[in-house]
This record gives structure tokens, sequence and C-alpha cells, in this order.
């Protein structure tokens, strides 16, 4: 594994941290305008639709997992 340091790391470090701290609108400010998520109920296009798609109580815990789910792994698009 190698470390990873510099502005795209903080930029991710800030970005989980809002996300585990269920900061919702802080965690999608980091997110691209042009989003596109693919996700089993469907393809969400631009922030907006991103942002319906995610309901508040949806948000994971610190392990990337809702109750009841194993934990995964997320991929993002940031802003440049």
């Amino acid at each position: 594994m190698t470390a990873t340091s510099g502005t795209a790391q903080k930029i991710a470090d800030e970005f989980l941290r809002a996300w585990l701290g269920r900061d919702v609108e802080k965690a999608l400010s980091f997110l691209a305008d042009d989003i596109v998520c693919e996700a089993p109920s469907g393809r969400f296009e631009g922030l907006d639709r991103y942002r319906q798609f995610l309901p508040a109580r949806e948000v994971p815990d610190r392990r990337g997992a809702r109750p009841g789910q194993r934990p995964r792994s997320v991929a993002v698009k940031l802003r440049p």
C-alpha cells in the first residue's frame, strides 16, 4: 500500500468527514455539478438529481454501511 498525501488526500478526507458526520450538503459541495451515479435503482445525472436520490436518513455509517448492509466502497468525481 502506498501512502497518499497532498491536496487530493485532504479533499478526500474532508469529503469523508462530512459524509460520515452526516453533513450531506457539505459532502455534496465536493462533488461535480455533472456527477453521474449508477445505482441499482437507476442512473442519476447532475448534482440536483443526485441530491434527490440521497435521502438524509440513508447516509451511511462510519464503515460506509447502512443498517443491515455490509460496508462498501464508493467512487466520486471531485471538483477540479
